[in-house]
C-alpha cells in the first residue's frame, strides 16, 4: 500500500502552515456586546465537529473579554446572560439536543443561542437566535445569520 497523495493546500497544512481564519470582525456583533459580562456557557453533547465548535466559542470569549463560565442544565449561577451551544442540531430531529437546550432555559437570564443550522422549528423561549446559512430562516425567521465559530478556530500543529 503507498502513501496518500495530498493537495499543495493539505501539505502546507501537514507541514505546519496556518489556515487563514475569519477576522474577529466578523464574530463582533455576537461576542462584542457581551465584553466584560458574565456570561454562562452551555455545550451540547454534540459530534466531534461540535466539539470544535465549543473550542472555538472559549477562544472567541476570551478574544473578546467575556467574563464566561461553563454551566449545566440547573446551575443557577450569577450570570446575565446564557449561551447556548452552536453546532447544527435545532429542531425536533435532535430531540436530545433540544432537551438540554430547554432543559438550561432561565426565566430570569436571557438566552442567545449561538450560530445554528435549523432543521425544523424548536420552541424557546430564546432572547436571540443566530443562523448559519440562510435556509435556517425558514424555521428561524427572526434568526440573525452569522458565520459558523470554527471559522475561527486556532489550532496548533504538533511534531512528534
Amino acid at each position: 500500500m503507498t502513501a496518500p497523495e495530498f493537495s499543495s493546500g493539505a501539505a502546507r497544512l501537514l507541514a505546519g502552515d496556518t489556515l487563514r481564519l475569519l477576522s474577529l470582525s466578523h464574530f463582533e456583533p455576537i461576542f462584542g456586546p457581551l465584553s466584560g459580562r458574565r456570561v454562562g456557557l452551555v455545550d451540547g453533547v454534540g459530534n466531534v465537529g461540535d466539539h470544535l465548535i465549543y473550542a472555538a466559542t472559549r477562544q472567541l470569549l476570551d478574544a473578546f473579554g467575556v467574563d464566561w463560565i461553563e454551566q449545566q442544565p440547573g446551575d443557577r449561577d450569577e450570570i446575565e446572560y446564557l449561551l447556548l451551544f452552536g453546532g447544527g442540531n435545532m429542531g425536533s430531529n435532535y430531540l436530545r439536543e433540544m432537551r438540554r437546550r430547554q432543559s438550561a432555559l432561565r426565566p430570569d437570564v436571557p438566552s442567545i443561542v449561538l450560530p445554528q443550522s435549523w432543521m425544523s422549528p424548536e420552541p424557546g423561549p430564546y432572547w436571540r437566535c443566530y443562523v448559519r446559512e440562510r435556509r435556517s430562516l425558514t424555521h428561524c425567521p427572526d434568526g440573525v445569520l452569522a458565520p459558523d465559530l470554527a471559522h475561527r478556530l486556532r489550532c496548533r500543529h504538533r511534531t512528534t
